[in-house]
């Protein structure tokens, strides 16, 4: 389902794309390609994961300390 809706996104030209964890199905080398070919396409991406390799492609990076967040 998250790869319909990635598809979706990118086929109705989203400005701006939120993935919460919605890379996690695929291997890391597969979601950095994905997530380099959005970033080629323009569209403003924020990002949730715990996938190391993706804060490369990253132009901000927020990290929340302990990982975990207080209510």
């Amino acid at each position: 389902m998250q790869r319909i809706l990635i598809a979706r996104a990118l086929f109705r030209l989203a400005r701006i794309l939120i993935l919460d964890e919605a890379l996690s199905h695929l291997g890391s080398d597969a979601a950095v390609l994905l997530l380099e070919t959005i970033c080629g396409l323009g569209i403003t991406t924020i990002v949730v994961s715990h996938d190391p390799r993706l804060r490369l492609l990253a132009d901000v990076e927020v990290t929340i300390p302990g990982a975990s967040l207080d209510t």
